[in-house]
């Protein structure tokens, strides 16, 4: 008897691992980094739909103790546990409702010195010292969230890793829900979703720079089963993007042409996706899986864009499905680039998709290269841009990697310029050589990598900074370039020339000087379609600027929003616009961030948002015939910096 009873408990327990084959796969503790000391602790997995709204630092010189809250379900708050001690300054870093963690990074030795939180949307401020003997960086796997901490921890923190789950965030209708490419300056768009509300969440994301849809793979029977979309990149290589949904169902393929792009889906649905149709510029898909479904529906991008994937929502087959779209007018994946602070395009990006994107930006009107600063291992550990301006004066770029290996300084003459750059790499990038019209640097790093690579500027061009992607090390690299003849940092103060947008003729962009800190990550409104107008400004703030978003309303009289730039702090409020009312100024208040802004119109003055704080007064006005179309700046947990982005009136 208690043989027939152990068996079938075996079996009832394989039954249970059987029918949650996601789930087992798809949560989990990563490694943890810092030292041996303290207690070991581990925040328990949290019930479905709880989703994670706030993580609190203490730190001083090292972390003190780290916490998470979370929001249920129902709405109401739940705390985690304090991990660590009660010393050092408490620190709010606040997700945004479609916001999740997806790793951290720092500095350790015996005990956690620094933590910097990475989301979706952006990267937290430094917490803690500058001590540490070495650099980490722990991310979760793709297609799933942080929901906590595990570690060791006594008076403070002593070692800290993640606890990862599935990704359960909400996908809302015609957001920006992500960006192209490695970059991550062309916004994405998703359409409404359709169908039910099981499975996990999927869109695309780090699409191949220059991809174009290829191919769609999809499984059915008597409902949609399952979605792939293969891309093909400009040197011919093909890329499969993830598989979503089972392994049931019969497999067919949907090809498009060099020269076609998705327009639209339709079929009918319930509680799953039921049967699919697949629209393009030239042709119409068979209808593929069955007759069921208690509704129609029906997805059509807007005019001018095109298709760059499915988003939605599957488990063992597509429960819910939607598009993601961009601007026809981009390439798949971003290149070339165009920045919000000038007219810069990107080469292609060579390495591994590890690592974190990046681009330089902020570059300052008048600035020339003086010489870039390497750090090399057996790989390329860091890169660092260093300009001098007009008046003399040098400029330290942002650091991309860590200061791993050995430093050296590569320097460019007055009249010199960076041309192109080759090497070796790998899943990383393993060695770098620089070209200029003048000379070629030594060869930085070592002899590993299973690639050779080069990229180089059209005849004419210069290059004013790297892209890629970094973590610990340059896990990835490219070129931004801009004609010899505009010369560089034309963003700031004196405008760059015409960008096409969605929509007939040409916009020209300029933008202003930019007031405020140095912190943040920059920003840029971009992507304006043609005939948009500003309909209203979100601020939140207290006693300074946590954050602003323009929507805008387009010609067809749809509302669109523009990103949300800095934290979720603050009183949220609203300046709306009439219909023939535009922006042409702001003020405010400023020290190491925007400590308060009015706006002013054409009509009237918006209320004064933020605090009495700052150091130093600001006032931008755009000149006489243009309006304000966007901001640009920086922004954190707060906004750091601002300017405006104009247009000239029609």
């Amino acid at each position: 008897m208690k043989r027939f009873v152990l068996i079938f408990m075996v079996v009832a327990i394989a039954v249970v691992m059987a029918d949650t084959p996601a789930l087992s796969r798809q949560s989990g503790s990563t490694d943890i980094a810092g030292g041996r000391g303290g207690n070991p602790f581990s925040d328990p997995q949290q019930a479905a739909g709880t989703r994670v709204t706030e993580v609190r630092i203490r730190s001083g010189e090292m972390i003190d103790a780290i916490q998470m809250v979370y929001e249920t379900i129902s709405g109401s708050s739940m705390d985690a546990g304090l991990h660590g001690g009660s010393g050092g300054r408490l620190n709010y870093f606040r997700l945004d409702a479609d916001e999740y963690i997806t790793g951290i990074s720092g500095r350790c030795g015996d005990l956690i010195d620094s933590l910097r939180i990475h989301t979706n949307k952006k990267t937290s401020p430094l917490f803690g010292g500058s001590g540490g003997n070495r650099d980490y960086q722990i991310l979760v796997p793709g297609g799933t969230e942080a929901v906590g901490f595990t570690g060791r921890s006594g008076q403070r923190l002593d070692a800290v890793g993640l606890i990862y789950a599935p990704l359960s965030r909400r996908l809302d209708n015609r957001t920006v829900v992500g960006s192209v490419g490695q970059m991550g300056a062309t916004a994405v768009l998703q359409t409404q979703l359709y169908g039910g509300g099981g499975g996990y969440p999927f869109a695309p994301r780090d699409l191949p720079a220059g991809a174009r849809i290829a191919e769609i793979r999809i499984a059915s029977s008597d409902r949609v089963d399952s979605l792939q979309t293969i891309y093909v990149l400009p040197d011919g290589r093909t890329v499969e993007e993830t598989r979503y949904g089972g392994s049931a169902g019969r497999q067919r393929s949907f090809r498009l042409d060099a020269d076609e792009y998705i327009t639209g889906i339709s079929g009918r649905h319930s509680t799953v996706v039921n049967s699919l149709q697949i629209q393009t510029n030239k042709k119409t898909s068979p209808l593929y899986g069955g007759t069921g479904g208690t509704d129609e529906y029906h997805i059509e991008v807007p005019g001018g864009f095109q298709a760059i994937g499915f988003a939605g929502r599957s488990s063992a087959l597509i429960d819910a499905i939607g598009l993601t779209y961009t601007q026809l007018s981009q390439n798949l994946g971003g290149t070339p680039l165009q920045t919000g602070a000038g007219q810069y395009s990107q080469t292609q990006i060579y390495g591994g998709s590890g690592g974190y994107p990046f681009s330089t930006q902020d570059i300052p009107a008048g600035a020339r290269i003086a010489e870039i600063r390497l750090t090399a291992s057996d790989r390329l550990d860091s890169l660092q841009t260093v300009y001098v301006l007009a008046n003399g004066r040098t400029v330290e770029g942002t650091r991309y990697g860590a200061l791993n290996g050995r430093s050296w300084v590569f320097r460019l003459d007055a009249d010199e310029y960076i041309t192109g750059l080759s090497g070796r790499c790998g899943t990383v990038v393993n060695s770098l050589q620089i070209q200029t019209n003048k000379k070629v640097s030594p060869l930085y790093g070592g002899t590993g990598g299973r690639e050779e690579f080069r990229a180089e500027v059209p005849a004419g061009s210069r290059v004013v900074g790297f892209a890629g992607r970094s973590s610990a090390l340059i896990d990835a690299i490219g070129l931004m370039y801009t004609p010899i003849s505009r010369g560089i940092g034309r963003g700031y103060g004196q405008g760059y020339s015409g960008r096409q947008v969605a929509g007939p003729g040409t916009v020209q962009y300029q933008q202003t000087a930019l007031y405020g800190g140095t912190g943040g990550n920059p920003f840029a409104d971009q992507n304006i379609p043609a005939g948009a107008r500003i309909a209203e400004i979100r601020i939140s703030s207290g006693d300074r600027v946590d954050s602003v978003q323009m929507i805008y309303v387009l010609a067809d009289g749809t509302t669109m929003e523009g990103a949300r730039y800095g934290g979720t702090g603050g009183r949220y409020r609203s300046f709306r616009l009439d219909a023939d009312e535009y922006i042409t100024g702001i003020s405010g208040r400023y020290s190491t961030m925007i400590d308060s802004l009015q706006i002013r119109t054409n009509k009237k003055n918006s209320p004064l948002f933020g605090g009495s704080g700052g150091t130093a007064n600001f006032q931008i006005d755009v000149p006489a015939g243009s309006q304000v179309v966007g901001f640009f700046g920086r922004a954190g947990q707060y906004l750091d910096a601002i300017g405006l982005v104009h247009a000239r009136r029609r």
